[in-house]
């Protein structure tokens, strides 16, 4: 009796347990209802500010691209119409340099022709008094070189003559003293005891003859230069010589060239 009484006990306490249990997982099934349908509505209300806040976000960017578009293109506009000035500035400061340029070495052009023919003038002006004095100097040179050549042959034919008188007075003084040695002997004239020699020819006319064999063969004229090299002679031995032909009007002279008389 008291085993089923205790049995009875148990089962009414597993019974009171379960419906307590069904009462718990009711309650737990409202709660967890009622916070499914506040989780619902809090979804619900976050996806509508989600919404709200993705169109609020779509039109401020729709509005920041646009704003920044018409921004961009402002200053594309902006900077294509400061590219076009700059480009026409540049355009004219580089015409402008490219004439000053061409200004510039059109003077320099000018300039240097002027330089050139200046120089030329100069040049030529110069040559032809260096000419004029080399012409005078060579001129004034060899007239005192022959001169000095005549002067020279003046007293060499002085010398000559003075030796000659020796000579004779000397041969006169050998003749006396033979004819006071041998008294007896006829005197023997002085020319037949001595080879008489023949007379020698003045260096000065073979050079004359030299010359004037050249200056005939030579119908375009010759200078004492050539003439010099012609005979293998220092030219100016032969100023003497030509001078002589020239006073005795054998050849005549043009400048520095000497000519036949035609």
């Amino acid at each position: 009796m008291i085993f089923a009484d205790g049995m009875q006990l148990i089962v009414e306490n597993i019974e009171a347990a379960r419906e307590n249990r069904i009462s718990d997982l009711e309650q737990l099934n409202r709660e967890v209802a009622h916070i499914q349908s506040d989780a619902r509505a809090d979804l619900a209300s976050f996806e509508r500010i989600r919404r709200r806040n993705a169109a609020d976000l779509r039109r401020n960017l729709q509005s920041t691209v646009n704003t920044n578009r018409m921004t961009v293109r402002n200053f594309l506009q902006n900077a294509h119409q400061e590219r076009m000035i700059v480009a026409r500035e540049t355009h004219e400061n580089l015409r402008d340099f490219n004439g000053m340029v061409k200004s510039d070495v059109t003077n320099i052009r000018i300039d240097a022709n002027n330089m050139v023919h200046l120089f030329a003038e100069e040049r030529m002006s110069r040559s032809i008094a260096l000419y004029q004095m080399l012409k005078s100097f060579t001129d004034g040179m060899t007239s005192e070189v022959e001169g000095m050549m005549d002067d020279f042959g003046k007293e060499r034919s002085e010398v000559v003559a003075d030796l000659k008188k020796g000579q004779q007075g000397w041969q006169w003084h050998i003749q006396k003293d033979l004819r006071k040695a041998r008294p007896e002997s006829k005197a023997v004239p002085i020319e037949h005891e001595l080879p008489k020699k023949e007379p020698e020819k003045e260096p000065g006319d073979a050079l004359q003859e030299e010359i004037l064999t050249l200056v005939l063969k030579s119908p375009k004229g010759i200078s004492l230069t050539e003439a010099g090299k012609e005979l293998d002679i220092e030219w100016r031995k032969l100023i003497a010589p030509a001078k002589r032909l020239l006073k005795e009007g054998l050849i005549r002279k043009d400048e520095s060239h000497y000519f036949p008389v035609s």
